[in-house]
């Protein structure tokens, strides 16, 4: 990949954990059930982390360590809300039958992790 594509795809990746944190904020601010406000809280969290991995310079020795400590927290929990969104979208695929628009909302719920784990790994390549 050439470098001039970096930025776009972290600008990308910050947008997309923008709207990860609104998503989490509503979900936090006006919970359907009980255990919704663990999920707001879950994804409000899961942006923030992915901005600090992406946003954080590493200048000196001490901070070139804190930010590869974040991205690799970071790129933990992209993994894991990577895992519980395809377990989702497999679960109301099934249920409804694959045709509806709610079934195509845990696909979008992959969008703000896959690009942040993609920014990140380039930065880690770049960073030597």
């Amino acid at each position: 990949m050439r470098a001039g594509a970096w930025p776009w795809i972290r600008a990308a990746a910050l947008l997309m954990n923008g709207l990860l944190l609104a998503a989490g904020l509503w979900v936090e601010l006006r919970p359907r059930y009980r255990v919704d406000a663990w999920t707001g809280g879950a994804l409000v969290a899961l942006a923030a982390v992915n901005a600090a991995a992406l946003l954080i310079a590493g200048g000196s020795p001490s901070a070139a360590r804190l930010r590869r400590r974040v991205q690799r927290i970071a790129l933990f929990t992209n993994v894991l809300l990577m895992a519980v969104a395809v377990a989702f979208a497999s679960g109301s695929l099934h249920a409804a039958g694959g045709g509806s628009l709610e079934s195509a909302a845990p696909f979008a719920l992959m969008v703000p992790p896959l690009l942040s784990g993609v920014a990140i790994l380039l930065s880690r390549r770049d960073a030597g």
